[in-house]
């Protein structure tokens, strides 16, 4: 999908200098269904199964089947709607939403309707494991997932946010459900202070660079485009290869790494050592980035990494160098309290029910030649489920920065769910690319709506230093004829459906 939803957005939305206007300006909002109804703007993207009706009085009623059958087709499979931060609705919110409709304030919405052989939400959250992502069960217990969004946005200028309001206020332009990440064509600007950093990867490429950089802070240097562009205004996901794609040597990738303070560096080479049969995949990593800062003590003459921005290998936490805790297995309050209770219980991770010995940041010498990271991967419910994750990331937040206050976080985001824990959200959603004649039905990722990235940055930037979205580089344009099939999100035929006419195979 080409970037469902504002991905990036929310950042744009806390920290932009610019007067809150009417929406729905001059932005051009194509391959959308829309109606305007009572001074409102009503925008969506449905899917194969599972639409919006908009009623006369302005409700929102969501028209899907009873059932579906689960993968296997054994099983008929009930939906469970949940809001945009994995939270069940409320029993009249769902019954309204269902049945004559919901009265929707203005702002953006995003509700995944899970398909799962279960009688109860409870029965849902308690058993994710067998009924969405393990192999053995998971095609008997449920069926694709349907994710579906919409936006409710007042045209009427006096519905608008008023201007000199002393609070926050978060434009509605900028709120509108969009296949586009419309953010980089809107006049809302980024203004951050130095120490903080917003990079992205995918950008609409028929518009200037320097507009993008209006929005952002560093862009990752994926693309030729970006060579002249100052190091400073770029990041990277460091690969253990070099230009020709082979695996290249720790002295190799050490010379070749961009010698500036702001360049904002992370890096998958523990994966890549791995799957090229180095058994010490996780070592080799830490010693290009310990011989990367040493470098920049001899060059950009350094004294400690939090004057840079050289941060961890993703996989770090996987070789023990992570104190981040997760609040569903086990962690207590008593647990919670514990943990925050001094530097040195900070620093400890937590296993098998118990504390152990610090984590490897400390105890293998990392926090000497580098900052760490707060990983970004939404996944899927079976891992983020009933809005546990934002308050569980606060907390590991508050964690790093007590363990090491002298130390860089940068939260490694990622806008879609990949479903590594979640075969069924791995099989990702039948979107509709809506066109005037008929719909482009594609098999595509599940993008997370606008308030559950708004939610992931928004704290990112409070309360660590850096926030980057690691995403597809395939380049993105404002017109929807020029689109391919989904480079994710599992098989799945592109498919059209002409106006009131049967689906077929798209040629």
């Amino acid at each position: 999908m080409y970037s469902l939803l504002l991905t990036l957005s929310a950042i744009l939305a806390v920290h932009a200098n610019a007067a809150p206007s009417p929406a729905a300006g001059a932005f051009n909002n194509p391959g959308v269904y829309s109606k305007i109804l009572n001074g409102r703007l009503y925008e969506w993207i449905p899917t194969q199964d599972v639409n919006f009706d908009i009623t006369p009085d302005g409700k929102v009623k969501m028209v899907s089947p009873t059932t579906k059958r689960s993968f296997d087709g054994t099983n008929a499979c009930r939906p469970f709607i949940y809001d945009h931060a994995h939270r069940r609705l409320t029993p009249a919110d769902e019954k309204a939403l269902r049945g004559e409709g919901l009265m929707l304030p203005p702002g953006s919405y995003g509700f995944a309707i899970q398909w799962i052989k279960a009688n109860t939400y409870d029965e849902v959250f308690a058993q994710p494991w067998n009924l969405t992502c393990n192999p053995e069960t998971y095609r008997a217990n449920s069926a694709q997932l349907d994710y579906v969004n919409i936006s409710v946005i007042p045209l009427r200028a006096e519905d608008a946010p008023q201007k000199g309001v002393r609070h926050i206020t978060l434009p509605y332009d900028l709120q509108r459900v969009s296949w586009l990440p419309h953010y980089q064509v809107l006049p809302h600007d980024l203004h951050l202070p130095p120490d903080k950093g917003f990079g992205v990867t995918r950008l609409l490429w028929d518009i200037p660079l320097e507009q993008i950089y209006k929005k952002v802070t560093h862009i990752q240097y994926c693309y030729g485009e970006l060579d002249t562009v100052p190091a400073s205004k770029k990041w990277k996901t460091k690969q253990a290869l070099n230009h020709s794609g082979a695996l290249a040597s720790n002295d190799w990738l050490i010379a070749d790494h961009p010698m500036d303070r702001d360049f904002i560096t992370s890096a998958e080479m523990d994966e890549n050592f791995g799957t090229r049969g180095i058994k010490n995949h996780g070592e080799r990593a830490q010693q290009v980035l310990d011989g990367i800062y040493r470098r920049m003590q001899k060059e950009l003459h350094v004294t400690s990494p939090n004057q840079t921005r050289l941060y961890d290998d993703y996989f770090g936490a996987l070789e023990g160098y992570d104190n981040s805790v997760s609040f569903l297995w086990g962690f207590d309050a008593k647990r919670m309290i514990e943990g925050l209770s001094t530097p040195q219980m900070a620093r400890r991770q937590y296993r098998d029910g118990a504390w152990q010995d610090e984590c490897r940041y400390f105890s293998a010498g990392a926090i000497d030649y580098r900052n760490w990271l707060q990983g970004g991967y939404l996944d899927s419910y079976a891992v983020c489920p009933e809005g546990i994750r934002i308050y569980n990331e606060i907390y590991n937040y508050e964690r790093k920065f007590m363990a090491a206050p002298d130390r860089r976080v940068l939260k490694f985001g990622w806008s879609n769910a990949e479903g590594v824990n979640s075969t069924m959200y791995r099989a990702g959603t039948k979107s509709r690319l809506h066109f005037p004649n008929g719909d482009i039905i594609r098999q595509v990722e599940i993008a997370w709506p606008f308030h559950m990235m708004l939610n992931e940055s928004f704290w990112a930037l409070l309360l660590g230093n850096d926030y980057v979205l690691w995403h597809s580089s395939v380049r993105l344009v404002q017109d929807p004829h020029a689109f391919g099939d989904s480079w994710a999100a599992g098989a799945g035929k592109t498919q059209w459906q002409p106006t009131g006419g049967r689906i077929m195979d798209y040629n």
